[in-house]
This record gives C-alpha cells, sequence and structure tokens, in this order.
C-alpha cells in the first residue's frame, strides 16, 4: 500500500488538511478519497475541475457510508452522568440533535444524514 512508505510518487498524504488534498487533486489532476464536507467546502476554482466518481450513500451496505458515532469517554466523571445522558438523548432525539443534522447545509446541500430510526 502506498502510504506504508515514506515517499511515493504517485501517492501524496495530507492527513491534516483535506482541503490541500482536494487542491493537490485539482491543481496535479490527481484523485483523492475526501468527505462530503470538505468537498462542499471547497472552492468552485478547486471542484470545477474535478469529478465525483463514485459519491457515498446512505445505504448501510455502501462501502463509502461514513457514519457518525457518540462516544462517552470510559472515564467520564459521574458526577456529570446526568448531563452526558441528556446530551446522548438529545443528539438522537427526532426534535434535537437529529433535527440540527437534518437541518445542516453547506452551499445549500445537506451535509449529513440522520441516525437510522431502529
Amino acid at each position: 500500500v502506498p502510504w506504508a512508505y515514506a515517499y511515493s510518487t504517485w501517492y501524496h498524504q495530507y492527513p491534516r488538511f483535506p482541503l490541500q488534498a482536494i487542491q493537490a487533486a485539482s491543481l496535479l489532476s490527481e484523485y483523492t478519497l475526501t468527505d462530503r464536507g470538505t468537498w462542499l467546502s471547497s472552492p468552485s476554482s478547486v471542484t470545477d475541475s474535478l469529478v465525483i466518481y463514485k459519491a457515498g450513500s446512505d445505504n448501510a451496505s455502501d462501502p463509502l457510508l461514513n457514519p457518525a458515532h457518540v462516544v462517552l469517554g470510559a472515564k467520564a466523571d459521574p458526577s456529570n452522568q446526568d448531563i452526558w445522558t441528556e446530551f446522548m438523548k438529545w443528539v438522537v432525539s427526532a426534535d434535537g440533535g437529529q433535527k440540527v443534522i437534518r437541518e445542516f447545509t453547506k452551499n445549500g446541500q445537506v451535509l449529513y444524514s440522520e441516525a437510522p430510526t431502529l
């Protein structure tokens, strides 16, 4: 795999700056893998010279599915349990966090997908 080597003539790493990866792909006529938020945050002067080959979907079997997770650290202070419990409930509630997710847009496009209902 190319990322196992310190230097590759055809593979470039931009681990800290995804916008740089898109800019480099545009400038050097290369390819890259990016997330929807980075794509929508990139200026049209960069994205106009690129073509999306495959975009991920909300389908659970999609190999490009990019789910998010609500996590709680193992060392969370038990004295704050009421606060983090309420936050976790808010994130997955239809009229709370899921509403924020559902209505969040970038350049007029919905950026995130709601959590699936179980």
